[in-house]
């Protein structure tokens, strides 16, 4: 994929957060019943807890209503509309950092911030990430933010097994073209909303196995959760063995 339509498929996205961000927001004010379980099964709780694309951050205040407060949060995403709902909450931890960063405009290693965590997470990121390269660099960059003992876990959004997304599905216009585009690359229109539309990528086992190879770290544990069907989203959790 070349970088100038990774760049176009970005700025639809970035449109879609700018207009739709309260939309959104409203529908994923939950932590889901997958980042509920990864959490509760740790050995010991989190310390220090890196949240890549946080949204309105309510993995955050889930993680406070467990724990108690006692870690710090450091939530990042490129939604300025998104991180504004954040700021909002009165649930988060009081060792709260929020940051505006934007993972595929340059380098993903430039865009995280510096610092090893003891869990790093990635929700409902992935399928907004355009290129394996770019998503492959993500995942790898991301583990590298490890503590030792840490856990990377990430959600693969399965919207392509479920019939009902796929009349969600229309067409790219220029200068988005089709020939540059990989298999899985779509865009899904968001609930009634004229114009609402977001790019998404569909994410197959192979190139599941893949991305989870650039961590060079074992994958401990995998689970499917979420949505009506109880499986709209795969977790994966990462880091070295115990």
């Amino acid at each position: 994929m070349s970088p100038e339509t990774v760049l176009a498929l970005n700025r639809i996205n970035r449109r879609f957060y700018r207009t739709s961000a309260e939309a959104v927001s409203s529908r994923r004010d939950y932590p889901g019943l997958g980042g509920a379980r990864l959490v509760g099964g740790r050995p010991e709780p989190p310390r220090s807890v890196l949240d890549v694309g946080c949204g309105n951050a309510r993995f955050g205040a889930y993680l406070a209503a467990w724990l108690g407060g006692e870690f710090s949060y450091l939530g990042l995403d490129a939604s300025a509309e998104l991180l504004a709902l954040a700021r909002r909450r009165d649930d988060l931890p009081p060792d709260t950092t929020l940051i505006e960063s934007d993972l595929i405009a340059g380098s993903c290693d430039e865009a995280l911030p510096g610092g090893r965590h003891s869990l790093v997470a990635a929700f409902g990121l992935l399928h907004h990430v355009p290129s394996f390269d770019r998503r492959r660099e993500l995942v790898s960059a991301l583990g590298e933010r490890l503590e030792p003992g840490g856990r990377l876990a990430v959600s693969v959004w399965r919207f392509g097994a479920f019939e009902r997304f796929r009349g969600k599905q229309v067409p790219f216009e220029p200068p988005i073209e089709a020939a540059d585009l990989e298999p899985g690359d779509v865009l899904l229109s968001f609930g009634k909303e004229p114009g609402a539309v977001r790019y998404c990528h569909f994410l197959d086992e192979e190139e599941i196995d893949r991305l989870l190879a650039a961590t060079a770290l074992p994958c401990l544990d995998r689970f499917s959760a979420d949505g009506r069907e109880g499986a709209l989203n795969d977790y994966l959790v990462v880091g070295p063995a115990q």
